[in-house]
């Protein structure tokens, strides 16, 4: 397989919506919760379950207030990146940059950085398994999410060039 397919493939695959589950007895409730969520979060909802003050450079939201069903995270969106296994430059990670990809409510928009393919947008909540690439009839919202892929990747400067 290609590395765009091997990539692609990656995205789609329903481990990537693999939900996150809190128990604690007497400080989260039992329910579906429906807000944007991704790994990074994990270490800021740990460091609070542990009474410890979040670290404002931490990328993450804590999850303990939501998941005590004390309403919802203050995130519209979720941004990730992947990058090749074998590392071009370590101190340069952004070399190795293959896709980056902007979820935001039912909206999920893919780039292919290293391919140069056009980007495809997916309406996760019509077609959960990705099969229907709606970019072309939905332009507006492929460059309305590129920007904020955009934006959110030039915040990361810093971490990544």
């Amino acid at each position: 397989m290609p590395a765009d397919a091997v990539s692609v493939e990656l995205f789609a695959n329903p481990g990537l919506r693999t939900p996150i589950l809190l128990s604690w007895p007497g400080h989260t409730k039992r329910g579906i919760y429906k807000d944007l969520v991704s790994t990074i979060d994990l270490a800021p909802t740990m460091l609070t379950a542990c009474g410890l003050k979040e670290n404002v450079d931490l990328p993450g939201l804590s999850l303990l207030d939501v998941a005590a069903g004390n309403g919802h995270l203050n995130r519209d969106a979720v941004f990730g990146e992947i990058f090749e296994h074998t590392a071009v430059d370590v101190d340069k990670p952004a070399m190795s940059l293959t896709h980056r990809w902007v979820r935001e409510g039912d909206w999920k928009l893919i780039r292919f950085d290293k391919s140069k393919k056009a980007p495809e947008l997916y309406n996760i909540a019509g077609d959960p398994r990705e099969t229907r690439d709606l970019a072309k009839s939905h332009a507006d919202a492929v460059d309305r999410l590129s920007r904020r892929v955009d934006e959110w990747w030039a915040g990361r400067a810093e971490l990544v060039h």
